[in-house]
């Protein structure tokens, strides 16, 4: 054997037997959440898109771009849609929320979703998105119902009146949704996240 083919060989066995890493074993939907649940410092940003349904029959909403960045419990959103005119910045945490508009007008109320439907008129569950974007469940007294896929990922949900479709994870573990849509009566919410920080 010419030493030519033996260094074929030697490269073979070593690209297809000794360098192939061992699969790992899918989390469960339960590990998933318990590790997803203790991320609490990360950052995302993307584009958004929402439709919101007037009783009379008539649509509206818009899309742009978002940023989320969350600390412990203080969350930093802000959303820029030039065409619809909305742009705003979010921040607080659960019972303390000021939003800042374009104009540099500010208003406080301890509700986020009320803050961001004065300022825009659209329908945004800001609390629910804090978990859906992790791509974890509602709290169980809220969640009607879950599916998962066969690795563990949470699938669609089912919580107030909202159908949660995660379309898509990133590679990464622990993975997390890129693509989330999420259907209201009244509201339709389109994700997409571009670039995840923390939670690694």
């Amino acid at each position: 054997m010419s030493a030519a083919r033996s260094l074929y060989l030697v490269f073979v066995c070593t690209a297809f037997c000794g360098c192939v890493p061992a699969k790992r074993p899918a989390l469960s939907p339960e590990q998933r959440i318990e590790q997803l649940t203790r991320c609490s410092d990360f950052s995302l940003r993307g584009k958004i898109a929402v439709q919101q349904f007037q009783a009379d029959g008539r649509r509206d909403g818009g899309s742009g771009r978002f940023q989320w960045k969350q600390s412990q419990d203080l969350i930093d959103f802000s959303l820029s849609a030039p065409l619809s005119q909305q742009t705003w910045r979010l921040i607080g945490m659960p019972g303390a929320f000021e939003l800042t508009d374009s104009k540099g007008a500010t208003r406080q109320n301890a509700s986020a979703e009320q803050l961001v439907f004065d300022a825009s008129g659209w329908t945004l569950p800001v609390a629910k998105l804090q978990r859906w974007i992790l791509g974890l469940p509602d709290a169980p007294k809220d969640t009607l119902a879950e599916t998962y896929d066969e690795s563990g990922k949470l699938k669609t949900l089912s919580a107030e009146g909202w159908r949660v479709d995660f379309q898509s994870y990133d590679s990464q573990e622990p993975q997390r949704p890129n693509r989330i849509r999420a259907q209201h009566p009244n509201a339709l919410i389109k994700l997409i996240v571009q670039e995840w920080g923390g939670c690694e």
